[in-house]
């Protein structure tokens, strides 16, 4: 237990370190560049040298502040990194392209590349098993994959996670281009980075579930109780599995 403990500690420590301090390091490090060059001497790399040779004799022989000064980066790093990571969220969300544009109805089709990819994966599976609700039916099929499907598919959402995250960083840039118009730059090539990573994780991550149901079809049926005749699904028993994750109910409110 005590070796499970340590390497558990371990991962956690290298997962925390790779996600959140380093990446947030380098924002500082940025943020103190853009503080200290501004858009005047936006390019002058001189200036920064200077600057930082000077503070960093300022602090020769003071342990103390040192000391200080590395945990507050550090914890700085951290924040900032979770900044990032909240900042996902929203990023998703735009994404998907289904936001709502104050006192206009919500779109009923979504708006960006990446919702339409996750609305052609539901019309594709709706019209090869005549109306299967795969939004309905995907929670029971991931019960029935072996464990290295499953490691299949949590690792392109893991990806698809990962450049939500990646456009947060870039929008902390962007951001920072307010005060050092470089910093809007990597911010621009950060997002469009993301965006196309997104794409081709969110692409991958249909076509795996669209393979997940048509080759576990017949897993989803036996696993419901609902025989399969022809050996595939057809309009009844599509309508027969539907009816049983309903539940008879209106589906639960987004």
């Amino acid at each position: 237990m005590n070796t499970f403990l340590a390497e558990l500690s371990k991962k956690l420590a290298e997962r925390w370190l790779s996600l959140l301090v380093l990446p947030g390091l380098l924002f500082l490090g940025t943020a103190w560049v853009a503080a200290t060059l501004g858009h005047r001497h936006a390019l002058n790399h001189r200036t920064a040298l200077t600057d930082a040779a000077e503070q960093a004799q300022a602090l020769n022989g003071k342990p103390v502040q040192v000391g200080a000064l590395v945990v507050a980066v550090l914890l700085g790093s951290a924040a900032v990194g979770l900044l990032a990571n909240a900042l996902a969220t929203p990023v998703e969300h735009l994404w998907l392209g289904r936001w709502k544009v104050p006192f206009r109805p919500a779109p009923t089709e979504p708006r960006t590349w990446i919702g339409k990819r996750l609305a052609l994966l539901e019309q594709r599976i709706d019209a090869q098993y005549f109306g299967l609700r795969i939004s309905l039916a995907w929670p029971r099929l991931w019960l029935l994959l072996e464990e290295d499907l499953r490691k299949a598919v949590g690792t392109l959402q893991e990806r698809i996670g990962s450049t939500c995250t990646l456009a947060g960083w870039g929008l902390l840039y962007l951001l920072l281009g307010i005060v050092w118009w470089p910093a809007a730059l990597v911010g621009i090539a950060v997002l469009a980075t993301a965006w196309r990573r997104g794409r081709q994780a969110v692409h991958g991550y249909a076509s795996l579930i669209e393979a997940v149901v048509d080759v576990r079809q017949t897993d989803l049926a036996t696993g419901l109780g609902v025989d399969l005749p022809q050996g595939v699904i057809t309009a009844a028993e599509a309508a027969k599995i539907n009816d049983r994750l309903h539940k008879g109910l209106p589906e639960l409110p987004q």
